[in-house]
């Protein structure tokens, strides 16, 4: 049989993964800040789109201006526009009467009050620099002092050994050992120390605290981290009194002096869904924040500019169609995306009810396909709306991923209770404990089946793991350390 060559037509159906529809689904996964952000960019790029922010104020004037300038060629090129499919050009993506309300702006107003709280102030670096010139004499002592203070970490400590700075420097180990004794004057107290103990020492001997007894307990510090207390009064030579001064004057020093420097900012938590009751105080309502939600329309004003070349210039026409279509996709996108974002919430709303109206205690076990199926779009969708976004509500504010956990099914009753339900309860338990006896996981499995949770012992551990709580045994060992 020979091989041969020849054209056949097929008919199907495939997805083809275009530019805008990986925008779109980019688009999903962006908090509303992250997306005014990209809007601003597509602002710049864009000629054909605009904030609708003041656009209203200056819509008049402008209206005027064009009503005034409009000639006989630009009516030519009324003619062009309406000739380029542009019924839908002017559309504004506006929020409706379900985005907010007045309650919901002034508590964003409050929250947004926060971000104009700057930190100001010197670093660490900056703070020592200013001494190191002013206290260090000699260029060697000086270029020394200066290697010694790039080897800081942020809490204030050196982090590299007098001999490797010495073997790069080409100085010896005394003269380097020699700045490190006089840059250990320096504000604050505590700096370039190579240990806790040492920090600690330095603060104390800075306060004429430092005796015998205490030198004696720094030494030993680890005996106490470890609440091995009588250890601790066997090896120092203090009474139970005196060691509860010492400990208690400790606990007053600063153990990373150079973090009180840190100017970083405090990043507010803004969210994206408010979630409120109606004034009657019956019924939900979910709106979206939409103080933080881009506003942009597309708008015809360049076309009058640009459009008298049209005919003539075919690679202007070429890039009015494109940037023309991309600007009426992103405000179809953005629509898109404050209805999706909606649906799901109202879905949460739906089936999480109890928790809205009792609390963590009601929360119901919850995953991403049953929203999927309930509001008819794909998983991944979901997914992809529930990220980085976060609803507000008036037991506080929590990311849309709170919401869904998985179940497990009570061996008794053979009801599905949510992993969430089930750690909280752990949480209320450990809280009212005897801290000289603290629950042991044992324990916990008993007290949990009396309220008719069916937990396994490692299921336990697991859960206090997440919820960063430590076992019984380091707990007792914390409470003994307290004296």
């Amino acid at each position: 049989m020979s091989a041969t060559q020849k054209l056949v037509q097929k008919q199907g159906q495939t997805l083809s993964f275009t530019t805008q529809l990986r925008q779109a689904i980019e688009l999903l996964e962006l908090s509303n800040l992250d997306l005014q952000a990209h809007v601003n960019q597509q602002l710049l790029e864009n000629p054909f789109l605009e904030s609708s922010d003041g656009a209203e104020s200056s819509s008049e004037d402008a209206s005027d201006q064009d009503n005034e300038a409009l000639s006989q060629e630009d009516c030519e090129t009324e003619k062009l526009y309406e000739e380029m499919d542009s019924e839908e050009y002017d559309n504004v993506w506006s929020s409706d009467s379900r985005l907010t309300s007045r309650q919901d702006r002034d508590n964003l107003s409050t929250l947004q009050g926060f971000d104009n709280i700057e930190a100001h102030g010197l670093t660490l670096r900056d703070h020592l620099l200013s001494q190191i010139n002013t206290d260090i004499e000699g260029e060697q002592d000086r270029l020394i002092a200066f290697t010694l203070l790039e080897a800081l970490d942020e809490t204030g400590y050196m982090t590299t050994p007098c001999e490797h700075i010495a073997e790069v420097l080409g100085a010896t180990v005394g003269d380097v050992e020699k700045v490190v004794t006089l840059l250990k004057r320096c504000d604050p107290v505590g700096v370039f120390a190579s240990s806790l103990r040492e920090c600690l020492a330095l603060q104390l001997e800075d306060q004429g605290q430092l005796d015998k007894k205490t030198r004696a307990v720094l030494e030993y510090i680890d005996l106490f981290a470890e609440a091995k207390i009588q250890d601790l009064l066997l090896k120092t030579g203090c009474n139970p009194q005196e060691l509860k001064r010492i400990v208690e004057h400790l606990r007053r020093l600063n153990p990373k002096p150079g973090l009180k420097f840190q100017t970083s900012l405090v990043q507010t938590l803004v969210p994206d869904v408010f979630v409120r009751r109606d004034k009657g105080n019956k019924i939900w309502i979910v709106s979206l924040n939409s103080e933080t939600l881009p506003k942009v329309l597309v708008t015809q004003d360049y076309k009058i500019r640009a459009g008298l070349n049209f005919k003539k210039d075919k690679k202007l026409r070429k890039y009015y169609q494109e940037r023309m279509g991309e600007a009426n996709w992103l405000v179809r996108a953005l629509d898109q995306r404050a209805q999706n974002i909606l649906k799901v919430v109202e879905e949460i709303l739906n089936q999480q009810q109890e928790f809205f109206d009792k609390g963590v205690s009601a929360l119901k076990p919850m995953i991403l396909r049953k929203v999927a199926e309930a509001i008819e779009v794909h998983e991944s969708t979901v997914s992809r709306i529930t990220q980085n976004k976060y609803l507000n509500c008036p037991r506080g504010t929590f990311e849309l991923r709170y919401f869904f956990s998985a179940s497990i099914t009570n061996a008794w009753t053979g009801e599905d209770q949510s992993a969430l339900q089930i750690q909280h309860k752990i949480q209320q338990l450990i809280k009212v404990e005897d801290p000289g006896k603290p629950l042991s996981d044992d324990t916990l499995v008993l007290r949990l089946s009396e309220h008719n949770f069916d937990i396994a012992r490692r299921t336990i551990a697991k859960y206090r793991e997440l919820l960063k709580i430590p076992s019984s045994y380091e707990r007792k060992r914390r409470y003994l350390r307290g004296l």
